[in-house]
């Protein structure tokens, strides 16, 4: 009986470790919001996003970021 109760919370152990990993993964692993200064207005237009975001622009997309014009879509307002 009491390795029966011993694989049981071992086994809820492992399940709870997995899923706290994936909840960690989830809140780390977000691209950064808007930034709510001036230079980004609360209701921008994604076009909008390109005047500054272009590879020759004052603040150029990061070499790894994906190719989409989504903005919007991952980068929420504040």
């Amino acid at each position: 009986m009491e390795r029966k109760r011993l694989k049981t919370i071992v086994f809820l152990a492992a399940m709870a470790a997995i899923l706290a990993t994936f909840v960690l993964l989830s809140i780390f692993d977000q691209p950064p919001r808007m930034p709510a200064d001036t230079d980004h207005p609360r209701h921008s237009i994604e076009s909008s996003c390109v005047q500054c975001h272009h590879p020759a622009g004052s603040k150029p997309l990061n070499p790894h970021h994906t190719e989409r014009r989504s903005c919007l879509k991952c980068h929420k307002a504040p």
